[in-house]
């Protein structure tokens, strides 16, 4: 499964979930202001993932670090998760729910935004700052934190992340009806092909029996035409020798007569 990815590359300590979801925070807002102060609103982006954003800005006189950290790191995407800010100075962190995660339990999940203050002279590197995360407790009173909670618009489900096709209208009460009433058409059309295929089939098998009966005919005619001609042929016989008789009596009656 997919981790929490960092865009400075900054190495992670193992995240204290139990920090984050049972502490009671001690949040002093003097250093760090946030926007939205309290709640993430994910919302569909044109890349069909669930995006939420983070405004943070150091509204104090010094450097600060800065970190995010989640109840859920296997669901979501964070950058970035930690670095610097100078005196008012800002960042905005980027929040994206990872694909084919479940969307309904979102509301149960936290974000903690925390921060402290940078030492004063040489700015540090970024191994110098992740050190320094991992030398100090969440709730050491050198940290100031910020916790989010997290919502999603209604009608919004599961589908959004694990179909990339449906269109943002899918989301909406219009565009829920519309899909609707496009899988009823879609199957009334299914029904009516059916129906034409049965009816087609029909047509076809009368047609074969049609054809066999009129082969049949067919060959029934021939043979009664071969026979007619046989007749015909039989009788012309009879006729010719018939005529042939009678002219050989004519004649020898002739011959008698002289």
């Amino acid at each position: 499964m997919q981790r929490v990815h960092f865009a400075n590359n900054i190495s992670e300590s193992p995240s204290p979930l139990s920090e984050l979801s049972t502490s009671s925070f001690d949040t002093r807002p003097d250093m760090l202001q946030l926007s939205p102060a309290d709640t993430i609103i994910f919302q569909k982006s044109n890349s069909n993932d669930l995006t939420g954003n983070v405004h943070i800005l150091n509204v104090s006189q010094k450097a600060l670090t800065y970190k995010v950290k989640t109840t859920a790191p296997d669901k979501y995407r964070v950058r970035p998760s930690s670095g610097t800010l100078s005196s008012m100075t800002s960042v905005n962190i980027n929040v994206v729910v990872q694909k084919g995660q479940q969307i309904q339990p979102i509301n149960k999940d936290k974000f903690l935004v925390m921060c402290m203050v940078l030492p004063e002279g040489q700015p540090l590197t970024n191994d110098e700052v992740s050190n320094m995360w991992k030398e100090v407790s969440a709730n050491s009173s050198e940290v100031e934190q910020h916790r989010l909670k997290c919502a999603i618009p209604t009608g919004i489900t599961t589908a959004t992340i694990n179909n990339p096709d449906m269109s943002s209208e899918t989301f909406t009460e219009a565009g829920i009806i519309n899909v609707l009433s496009n899988d009823i058409s879609h199957n009334g059309m299914k029904q009516s092909v059916s129906q034409s295929q049965q009816h087609l089939h029909a047509t076809i098998n009368q047609l074969n029996e049609s054809l066999n009966q009129l082969n049949q005919q067919i060959k029934a005619q021939h043979s009664l035409q071969w026979m007619s001609i046989f007749m015909f042929i039989v009788i012309s016989i009879v006729i010719v020798y018939i005529l042939k008789i009678e002219i050989q009596n004519s004649n020898s009656q002739y011959c008698i007569d002289k």
